[in-house]
């Protein structure tokens, strides 16, 4: 209820701080509108605890009989104390204490309270009035207590408190002064406790209740600022899944023409149907097919990704050999280890299989070799993949590299997609920086993660961490140690 009642006024608020400005004098609300917002919530917060301190006070408010039985000095006296406590208090306050489960007591909360508070303090100026000492210097030490506690736990507006002491402050010397006069000594005592109980009482008021409204205030600003915070998110969200239905649409709208223009150009360069006469529409047709390939690979980047981003991606696991995903994976990037002369090795290991999706593993796996191609040094360089369990709970695929290496401070940068690091004039370089993004995701997908360890100029070891858990049996030694290279081709190095 509390927060429905913080949402309202939120609503309503606005941007107009001049709505919530306060009365410093009468610490309400300047806007009458705001005021009985104020009201409200107030009300439903403190609910329970009004009627819990009507109750409590009431029983202690009975059980100071005892103390009347103990110090009145007649049972005539008694008698009157006792009417006034027990036939004329009790029932009033537990009828006020019943009231506050009524429809109007919302409407009435104020005057109700106000009238709880008189009523509490009048009935022990009465007693005072028809007490001898010592019981009657007694009443003035409970005067004091019921002052403080009224005021503090019913929620009452500074003018009601302000009302209720100065009105008892006047009665009680009204009674010692005319009615059951009091010795000097004990009048001049009794005024100054008294009046600096009511100074107390006022001054405890006022701060407690300027608190409760710069909070209420402070939280009316804390929710308006959650909404306006939470509308921006979702209003971010659905641009950003708009954005990546448009990339996804674009990106198929382009692959099929382009694939036709990768297609006929093979066709032209290889003169598969016979001469094309000029050699020169053979080296047109072979940068044709070469632009093509990368806008291809491009493209399909974009929507490996935006798969992942809009959860459409097929995640199948199933049983596959560590060995196979291997071996499949760098006989695909072979070729390209090839063109620049890259030595590709994978180490020896104990074979296993694994419960993963081995087509999502495989990409993961070839994306991160491409990079350590691309990256990789003219001369001497070397790719190789190992396995190992040096990260507790997981089985790691690790591809290691000698190549440019990546800064400490760009590693987290790597892992951002769309972001490319270092002087792209400097190293061939191409792509939109989607593939170690992609990876991480596939790594996500499996309950795993990817982890980067890099030097500038020695190179980089990438760690794909599956857990341990997804290892259903292990098979053997497997013989994908042997290097790739040495078994198909001899790059020059």
């Amino acid at each position: 209820m509390e927060n429905s009642s913080l949402n309202v006024g939120a609503e309503k608020s606005g941007s107009d701080e001049a709505r919530w400005a306060l009365n410093p004098w009468t610490l309400r609300f300047w806007d009458e509108q705001a005021e009985r917002e104020y009201f409200h919530f107030q009300l439903q917060s403190s609910l329970k605890t009004t009627r819990s301190s009507i109750f409590f006070g009431t029983l202690l408010y009975l059980l100071f009989g005892i103390l009347d039985y103990v110090l009145a000095s007649n049972p005539e006296e008694l008698q009157k104390i006792w009417l006034i406590r027990y036939g004329l208090g009790a029932p009033f306050f537990f009828a006020c204490w019943a009231f506050t489960w009524s429809r109007q007591f919302e409407k009435l909360q104020q005057f109700s309270m106000t009238t709880f508070y008189c009523a509490a303090t009048y009935g022990l100026i009465a007693m005072v009035a028809i007490a001898d000492t010592p019981i009657r210097d007694n009443y003035f030490a409970g005067l004091l207590m019921v002052m403080t506690f009224c005021s503090l736990m019913f929620g009452l507006y500074l003018s009601r408190v302000i009302f209720c002491c100065i009105s008892t402050l006047i009665l009680y010397h009204v009674v010692v002064l005319w009615v059951n006069p009091v010795p000097f000594e004990t009048l001049i005592n009794n005024f100054f406790f008294l009046c600096l109980g009511c100074g107390l009482a006022i001054y405890t008021a006022y701060v407690h209740e300027a608190f409760k409204r710069k909070e209420y205030r402070a939280a009316l600003k804390m929710q308006k600022q959650y909404d306006n915070t939470r509308a921006l998110f979702f209003e971010a969200e659905s641009a950003s899944k708009s954005k990546t239905q448009f990339m996804a649409t674009i990106s198929h709208e382009l692959r099929t023409p382009l694939n036709a223009i990768n297609g006929f150009a093979d066709i032209i360069r290889q003169e598969m149907f016979g001469d094309v006469g000029n050699k020169k529409y053979a080296e047109y047709a072979n940068d044709i097919f070469i632009s093509g390939s990368h806008l291809l690979g491009i493209i399909n980047d974009i929507l490996d990704y935006t798969k992942t981003e809009t959860g459409q991606i097929q995640y199948q696991p199933e049983p596959a050999q560590l060995s196979k995903i291997l071996d499949t994976s760098m006989k695909l990037v072979a070729h390209r280890a090839h063109e620049k002369g890259i030595l590709l090795a994978v180490e020896p290991f104990a074979d296993c299989i694994l419960h993963v999706d081995a087509r999502l593993i495989q990409q993961a796996l070839i994306n991160l070799i491409t990079n350590s191609i691309k990256y990789g040094k003219k001369i001497g360089a070397e790719v190789t993949v190992s396995i190992t369990t040096v990260n507790e709970g997981y089985l790691s695929i690790v591809v290691q590299d000698n190549g440019i290496g990546i800064k400490q401070e760009d590693i987290a940068k790597a892992l951002e997609p769309f972001v490319q690091l270092g002087d792209s004039m400097e190293h061939a370089r191409d792509g939109l920086g989607l593939g170690l993004p992609l990876v991480k995701r596939i790594m996500e997908m499996h309950a795993g993660s990817i982890q980067i360890e890099s030097i500038v100029g020695e190179g980089t070891q990438i760690y794909l961490n599956i857990p341990i858990s997804t290892v259903v049996s292990a098979d053997g030694s497997s013989q994908s140690g042997e290097t790739l290279h040495e078994q198909e081709m001899h790059p020059t190095r």
